[in-house]
């Protein structure tokens, strides 16, 4: 062992001092490892190259299919848009799932697809698009709006009252609570949450918002030029158009309802829009139309008895016609019978001495014709209460009088020496207008309302005052004045008169003890319209004078 030395001790005999290097076991190994790998490579270095080159082949072959696989899409996706452009979804379809085909991943494409679905007549599909628009993209704002909208159109149509509002034996006045349709509070929520999500991706669909939420808050008549915003950029949209005629029909606005539910159903067959349709028709007095449209969504039945009476009878308390109840002495009428509920017959102070008949007046039909001096016909007492508005309409044809007050219908409470408590329809001393007013304890000043310019042949004239006070005249149902008055009082009125102190004829008379709404007022003008002035021409005025 004397030749051993302990690491790093000097080496003697060379005349210098060496210190033994010492050898990391970590690096040998590492030595060795890529030592074999260096001879297998070599060894194997054929193989290698070959993986190489079809990785390279692979990578390049990808490249190739990938650009393929764009053009592709870009041509498909091209072709099938401008067929979507040009309102051909049937033939977009193909050319858009070609697309998709070929790369699924834009949501914005399936929004497309789903839109021409629709078009085409298939919700089902078109739903089964805008929710794999949602699994590329979670809460890709149109894709949102289409859902909600399409949501929105079902809720809607399952909201459509039937024809006849058991309660009033008319017409119902609006949509059905979403609370009587099954699920239907919870449906509107999450319509709302999808609808309102998605109206930040373009002006057109958050016009389409605020319908929404004035239609679900019962606002029709707001609704209606917020969805025909958002329709007129859309055409292709059947249930849109549904949309806008279904606010205008609720909102009172049958002329518009018609034309927009006739758009949707020229692209879309819907039993329900044909009801709606029929009900704006009924409105307008097309009573042909609206059987037709009935009987397109099967509603004939349900619907006769609108036809059978052609106007609202709820609160109706007197109702004279000149071709029904009249009684007649010698030449003069003795006797005019309510046809309303009410029973309020008016006849003459004397049976002898009553207003006279022109059997053909107008159209054919009958009008009574007073003389404006001693031939007014007395009501019966009654009339007590108007705490819910009234509504007075009549067809009439005044002639020349000036100066003194004369009505169309006069209801008052006669006591001497009192202040007057009355309400009529017809002209006052001071105005050379035609008014509706309203003389109580407490009156308005001045205590009427003025603008209905004294017609020289027949016209249709009402006058309506809703529980607010809040007056509007109407002529051949125009609005043509608006004030506020006082509500008659509520006491026995026992001075009530038809015709006092009127010249001229008189073919009907509607009194309502409560203000009509808006729909129920275009019913009655509907059915005076239908009676007196069919097509809106005017008739030629009488030939017979008093």
């Amino acid at each position: 062992m004397d030749g051993w030395r302990p690491w790093g001790e000097a080496v003697e005999g060379f005349g210098w001092s060496e210190t033994l290097l010492e050898v990391d076991p970590i690096e040998h190994k590492v030595t060795n490892v890529f030592g074999q790998i260096r001879t297998r490579v070599v060894r194997h270095r054929g193989l290698i190259l070959a993986v190489a080159g079809l990785l390279l082949v692979a990578g390049v072959a990808y490249l190739y299919w990938s650009q393929v696989q764009a053009n592709h899409y870009e041509e498909a996706f091209r072709k099938g848009l401008n067929f979507w452009n040009h309102r051909d979804a049937e033939r977009a379809l193909p050319e858009l799932r070609k697309a998709a085909k070929a790369d699924p991943r834009d949501p914005e494409l399936w929004v497309l697809i789903g839109r021409s679905e629709l078009a085409s007549g298939r919700a089902d599909r078109a739903l089964e698009a805008w929710e794999e628009a949602l699994r590329r993209e979670p809460g890709f704002k149109p894709a949102l709006f289409e859902r909600g909208k399409e949501a929105l159109v079902r809720h809607v149509a399952r909201r459509i009252p039937p024809p006849l509002d058991r309660s009033t034996g008319w017409l119902s006045l609006q949509l059905e609570p979403a609370a009587r349709v099954e699920g239907g509070t919870e449906e509107v929520q999450r319509i709302w949450a999808d609808v309102k999500a998605g109206a930040a991706a373009a002006p057109e669909l958050a016009r389409f918002a605020r319908g929404t939420n004035d239609l679900l808050e019962g606002r029709y008549r707001d609704a209606g030029p917020h969805f025909r915003a958002y329709a007129d950029r859309n055409g292709w949209d059947a249930g849109a158009l549904a949309l806008v005629g279904i606010a205008n029909q609720y909102g009172a606005l049958p002329n518009r309802a018609e034309q927009a539910l006739s758009e949707a159903l020229s692209l879309k067959s819907e039993k329900v829009w044909f009801e709606v349709r029929a009900e704006a028709r009924y409105l307008q007095g097309n009573y042909e139309g609206a059987r037709e449209d009935y009987r397109q969504a099967d509603l004939e039945k349900e619907s006769e008895p609108l036809f059978a009476r052609r106007i609202p009878t709820q609160g109706l308390i007197l109702w004279l016609r000149a071709d029904q109840g009249l009684e007649v002495t010698g030449s003069s009428v003795s006797r005019w019978s309510d046809q309303s509920s009410g029973r309020h017959d008016a006849v003459p102070k004397d049976p002898a001495a009553g207003p006279r008949v022109t059997a053909s007046a107008i159209r054919g039909l009958p009008a009574v014709l007073f003389s404006g001096t001693d031939d007014e016909l007395r009501l019966p007492d009654g009339f007590e209460d108007f705490s819910a508005g009234l509504s007075v309409f009549v067809v009439a044809e005044p002639q020349a009088q000036t100066g003194d007050t004369w009505s169309f219908v006069y209801l008052a409470t006669g006591q001497a020496g009192a202040l007057p408590i009355e309400a009529f329809l017809g002209r006052r001393r001071e105005s050379e207008s035609i008014v509706l007013s309203v003389e109580d304890i407490k009156s308005a000043s001045p205590p009427y309302v003025t603008g209905i310019v004294p017609p020289k042949q027949f016209e249709e004239l009402g006058a309506v005052e809703d529980p607010s006070g809040t007056v509007r005249l109407y002529q051949r149902g125009l609005p043509v004045a608006t004030g506020t008055l006082t509500l008659p009082g509520k006491t026995v009125r026992n001075r009530n008169r038809v015709g006092a102190g009127f010249k001229g004829h008189l073919a009907e008379i509607l009194l309502y003890n409560r203000g009509l709404s808006d729909l129920e007022r275009l019913g009655v003008e509907a059915y005076l319209k239908d009676r007196y002035f069919p097509g809106g021409a005017s008739p030629a005025p009488s030939t017979e004078k008093r």
